[in-house]
């Protein structure tokens, strides 16, 4: 799963032509500033799922994240909607994750084989088999919007990265940058 910011713009077939022919290393500034955008933005989102100021339910868990039956029990609290995500098992928060695909985009999201409910708990959704292992019982989930969040409050810097990143290449190549 993952979130894209797509943008219109006028004269758009130009625009694309002109970064298409677009030196190699300028394509490169582009990808770096993406790749550093992508590792601060995924730093960002698994900080905000180990906050521990959660507002959602409080759970009593007997099992554990495998399976087996826990000696003491623990207490959980859950995340609210609109809040990132609660971690219990840490699996979650460790698909979370970036790709730059070429020189002109980039990818963040979450989720893989084993981290089935990590689209439930973006969007919202009936509560997936998977939750019963670490013992939630529930129907609905409301959305977290933990990914849609963090690609919203990013997008500026994600531009401004990239322009630091053209600026100093133009600056390393002797030419004058602009605004």
């Amino acid at each position: 799963m993952s979130n894209i910011i797509t943008l219109e713009i006028e004269n758009q077939d130009e625009v694309i032509k002109f970064f298409e022919d677009m030196p190699i290393y300028a394509k490169r500034a582009f990808k770096r500033g993406f790749d550093i955008s992508g590792r601060e933005q995924t730093d960002y989102i698994k900080k905000r799922m180990g906050r521990r100021d959660k507002t959602g339910n409080l759970y009593t868990r007997h099992v554990g994240a495998a399976g087996a039956l826990l000696s003491k029990p623990l207490t959980h609290v859950a995340s609210a909607p609109g809040e990132s995500p609660s971690v219990i098992t840490g699996a979650l928060r460790g698909s979370v994750g970036y790709t730059v695909a070429g020189w002109d985009s980039m990818y963040v999201g979450a989720g893989s084989r084993d981290v089935q409910y990590a689209k439930v708990l973006e969007d919202g959704g009936a509560s997936p088999a998977s939750f019963e292992k670490v013992n939630f019982k529930g129907g609905f989930i409301q959305p977290r919007h933990y990914l849609k969040k963090s690609t919203r409050l990013f997008a500026p810097q994600v531009r401004d990265e990239i322009n630091k990143q053209l600026n100093g290449m133009m600056k390393r190549k002797g030419m004058e940058p602009t605004r």
